[in-house]
């Protein structure tokens, strides 16, 4: 329920006139006659709100307050009524409420929304959210219309969620690292363990296959296959290692990585990929890079998984202090039916890797006409005192 502000209640279309509701509500103070036929709907609506509702004098006393103020405050209505509105407030508020206040007065009509600590009638502080509106103009009014809102646990949960989410984001950069690290240990195992067992098993057999004599052929056909297999585990284990962790993401950055996994991508697909970059000169720091290769990659699969294209687009560019990265393609589009499955989980691993450094993700999709994912992160240059100039060449 929106927070509900005494003067629009008294604006209710009804034959009582907002005047004659107001004036017997606010003459009779905290104990409202209910005799008055006239100003019951007003007295039911504004006694049943869950929010306080009051009007406040000039001189910060309050001259009316609805029978809420002691579900919101804990106050009976004549432990309130009649007091200055400050000597509730924390006193690490009151300088700000103050000048709330004054700004309430010197702006007829506006409403002033603020949240404030205010002491409940046990002693506790409770955070209460305050809409008030100078009617000090109106002659039906001459009051400061204010309603009063406890949002303690809405803030408490609020903060909760916050904490909670900043935990999985840690959780996600942790799992992600992690991740990088074990592949890149892998990769180099497989690399220098498997591969150099392998290159020596290779010229081994080629040796044994050059002692062998010429006859019987058999033994020279069986140690040439043998040499083939060999090659191509020798294929799997460098093919297996660069998948891993490409060596070129590490030996000459993010945009040159970008272009062989472009290569890679076209020639395994034979869908056209196609990249334009404007990062000349600037550094990227080996964990964006990373996380950014990643993100490339998880998009690649999709395109290729899901979006039945024939073309797609790469774009790096450093726009307004930030990196941008763009991938689009002319495909189907993302289809409804696809929210609920792989796709959806890998957007879903994107958007956790760019949030936890801070960027946003953008996806945008128009069935039959392709899809185009939108990254954008701050750009953090390396220990060089300046950011490069990305056009120069």
């Amino acid at each position: 329920m929106p927070p509900l502000v005494v003067s629009d209640v008294f604006c209710l279309q009804s034959h009582v006139s907002r005047h004659e509701a107001l004036s017997s509500l606010s003459k009779a103070g905290p104990a409202v006659s209910l005799e008055d036929e006239r100003t019951l709907p007003y007295r039911a609506i504004v006694e049943n709100s869950l929010d306080a509702v009051a009007l406040i004098r000039q001189d910060s006393t309050t001259s009316f307050a609805s029978a809420s103020v002691t579900r919101v405050l804990g106050y009976r209505l004549e432990e309130f009524v009649g007091r200055s509105i400050f000597e509730f407030i924390h006193p690490d508020d009151l300088e700000r409420s103050r000048k709330l206040f004054a700004d309430a007065l010197d702006s007829p009509g506006k409403p002033i929304v603020a949240e404030v600590r205010c002491r409940h009638r046990d002693g506790s502080w409770r955070l209460i959210e305050v809409v008030g509106v100078n009617r000090f103009d109106d002659p039906e009014v001459r009051a400061l219309v204010a309603n009063y809102r406890d949002v303690t646990h809405r803030k408490i949960a609020e903060e909760e969620l916050k904490e909670s989410r900043e935990q999985l984001r840690n959780l996600s950069r942790h799992i992600n690292a992690a991740r990088e690290e074990e592949r890149t240990r892998i990769s180099r195992e497989i690399h220098d363990e498997l591969g150099q067992k392998l290159t020596v098993l290779k010229m081994s057999v080629s040796r044994l296959r050059q002692a062998l004599p010429r006859e019987p052929e058999a033994l020279r056909s069986s140690a040439s296959a043998i040499l083939e297999s060999i090659d191509g585990l020798l294929r799997t284990v460098r093919d297996l290692s660069t998948e891993l962790r490409p060596v070129v993401l590490d030996h000459l950055g993010l945009v040159e990585a970008i272009k062989w996994q472009a290569r890679q991508f076209e020639s395994r697909t034979g869908i056209a990929c196609g990249i334009r970059s404007r990062l000349d000169g600037v550094a990227v720091d080996p964990n964006r890079s990373t996380d950014l290769f990643r993100v490339v990659q998880e998009a690649l699969t999709n395109v290729v998984r899901h979006a039945r294209a024939t073309r797609v687009q790469i774009q790096l560019l450093r726009e307004a202090g930030d990196l941008l990265l763009e991938v689009s393609d002319n495909g189907q589009g993302i289809q409804q039916e696809d929210g609920s499955r792989q796709a959806s989980l890998g957007l879903l691993g994107i958007r956790e890797r760019i949030q936890a450094l801070g960027g946003t993700v953008e996806i945008s999709s128009t069935s039959g006409s392709g899809t185009r994912l939108r990254v954008r992160i701050p750009l953090v240059a390396k220990e060089t005192g300046h950011e490069e100039d990305p056009d120069r060449r």
